[in-house]
């Protein structure tokens, strides 16, 4: 508040106005805050040019998880037809770092689950991806959950180097790397209680006692009720 907003949004011009095609969190932070004026960069560019814009500065400023990474670099890359090299330099990246994390898909969807959660590391994932078959990805997943394999292990038994016994049952019988089964009940208590009181998404990643809290909105009205709903709680006595 201080300091006010340092960075520049930036918007496009529209016919009634502006639109922000970068920087809506901080121009949200600035309502929060009473600030009459921000800072504002204006451009002229098409509605294609503003969404890559848009995707761009979101990778570069929210605190995204691999796999959301992912999926941001690939839409880059589809949407956009940027090559890894392209992405790289936008982002501030070495292109393999690009290719590598949009690797990350080719993951069961359980173990991408819990590489969002911070479960397993990028190191496990990577070793897990030369197996193509997602029942042993799944398989091999569990165990390093419940025996704490290290990434060093993994890559061995990846490699065919050390014997591991894989299922071979067929995926629906198989036990799921389910990401409920990593949560403590206490944590889903509170993720539940937190949802209904908010009225929106909410997620509790937590590991060696540190963590964060992501609420999730689709727009511009849920987040306004959200506000009010954690000013009414800050507001509530202990």
């Amino acid at each position: 508040e201080e300091h006010g907003i340092l960075q520049q949004i930036i918007v496009c011009p529209i016919d009634k106005g502006y639109k922000i095609i970068a920087g809506e969190r901080r121009w949200r932070a600035a309502k929060l805050l009473g600030l009459k004026e921000i800072p504002v960069n204006i451009k002229n560019v098409d509605s294609m040019k503003a969404l890559e814009l848009a995707l761009v500065e979101n990778i570069q400023r929210e605190d995204l998880n691999p796999i959301e990474k992912a999926h941001a670099y690939l839409e880059l890359k589809k949407n956009f037809g940027l090559t890894h090299e392209k992405i790289a330099i936008k982002i501030g990246q070495d292109r393999s770092s690009i290719a590598n994390t949009i690797r990350l898909l080719d993951l069961a969807e359980d173990i991408q689950e819990l590489v969002s959660r911070g479960t397993i590391s990028m190191g496990h994932a990577r070793a897990i991806l030369s197996l193509k078959d997602p029942v042993k990805q799944k398989t091999l997943g569990y165990k390093i959950v419940t025996d704490g394999l290290s990434v060093r292990e993994v890559e061995m038994i990846a490699s065919g180097r050390k014997t591991f016994l894989f299922s071979s049952k067929k995926s629906s019988d198989t036990k799921v790397v389910s990401s409920e089964l990593y949560k403590s009940p206490q944590i889903c208590d509170l993720e539940n209680k937190l949802r209904e009181f908010i009225g929106a998404r909410v997620t509790i990643k937590e590991k060696n006692g540190k963590g964060k809290i992501t609420i999730v909105f689709s727009n511009n009205s849920q987040f306004e009720n959200i506000t009010e709903k954690l000013k009414t709680l800050m507001k509530t006595p202990t």
